[in-house]
């Protein structure tokens, strides 16, 4: 791993070699494009003919999107955008049959490469079957127009791996939940990969980019391999996904902060883990957050575990102390132990 120019290796992802703004000028009426505003302000002027979908006037709410797909076709999907907008069209695209076309405006979750879909059924999230994007379209000239911090977010989906594994770990212990040798080393190896790269990552030039986009795209394909998240979805994203359902934030923001409460009940706190949290700028974001801040003190009476999910937060109760602990370590008070 070390180029953007190799980054196409037997995947859905395609390198534009000009500009995307083509494409989306050349939709017609029959096609779907689904979009958030703030990606649409990175397109150029020009007309996009094509049936139009704001993603945020139906949010991640599967009963708004059934609603809208409601005796509607389409003969292809394209979505502009990040996680959310992009659930939304895999979701679409699955129920419509049909191509979906995917440019990315920012790399903050893995989204772009997994089966699954996480939306809102009845107040709870939820994973729905999706549909792969057929092609990932790679405009490094739109990438760059967004703050590359927010690249840097996605990495949080190759980060939790860390805990994931443990959760993992402790299910076939407790539970006898199969482990998988192969995508148990291969995840350990993708999460090696991302920490012998930090440097070359931090340099935030077009092959850090190249390096972030490889290895969000092997954390997703891990959980399409094992049929479910389990690689890299373990305790830290059931804390997550309480904290989405409440605030309307970035995914990264929620993680991070399930991979520090995490890490604090598994006794598995690791200082390269943390030091990656904090160069990659998710501490900032997650301490910034202040509505994320006050949600995290409601977990202790609210977290629960998910059924089909066995987990640290099976064995060991959430206490208010974990969360006074872990916030005082962020704003350097106490030793975090």
């Amino acid at each position: 791993m070390t180029t953007a120019e190799n980054i196409n290796f037997n995947s859905n992802i395609e390198i534009r070699e000009s500009s995307v703004e083509p494409l989306l000028f050349s939709l017609e009426a029959d096609d779907l494009f689904i979009f958030s505003p703030t990606s649409l302000k990175l397109i150029g002027n020009g007309t996009i003919m094509a049936t139009r979908l704001d993603s945020t006037t139906v949010g991640i709410i599967k009963n708004k999107i059934d609603l809208f797909l409601k005796n509607k076709h389409f003969k292809k999907v394209v979505s502009l955008g990040n996680g959310k907008t992009t659930d939304v069209a895999k979701y679409i695209a699955a129920n419509l049959r049909v191509e979906l076309i995917s440019i990315p405006t920012a790399f903050t979750t893995n989204v772009f490469f997994t089966n699954k879909a996480c939306l809102f059924d009845s107040g709870n999230e939820k994973t729905f079957s999706a549909k792969i994007p057929d092609k990932v379209l790679i405009d490094f000239d739109v990438l760059k127009r967004v703050p590359f911090k927010y690249h840097l977010y996605g990495l949080c989906d190759v980060l939790s791996i860390h805990t994931a594994l443990f959760d993992w770990k402790l299910s076939e212990h407790s539970r006898s939940e199969y482990v998988d040798p192969f995508l148990f080393s291969f995840s350990k190896f993708i999460l090696e990969q991302l920490i012998l790269n930090k440097e070359n990552i931090l340099k935030k030039d077009t092959a850090s980019l190249g390096l972030i986009i490889k290895l969000i795209m092997l954390s997703g394909y891990i959980t399409n391999i094992a049929g479910s998240g389990r690689p890299e979805s373990g305790s830290e994203h059931i804390i997550a996904s309480f904290l989405d359902k409440n605030v309307d934030t970035f995914h990264a923001v929620g993680v991070t902060a399930g991979i520090l409460i995490a890490m604090k009940l598994q006794k598995n706190q690791n200082k390269v883990i943390l030091s990656m949290l904090n160069d990659f700028g998710l501490v900032d974001a997650l301490l910034n957050d202040s509505e994320i801040i006050s949600d995290i003190y409601d977990l202790p009476e609210k977290i629960k575990p998910r059924e089909d999910r066995y987990t640290i937060l099976n064995e060991k109760k959430l206490e208010y102390k974990h969360i006074k602990e872990m916030l005082s370590f962020l704003n350097k008070g106490v030793p975090y132990k």
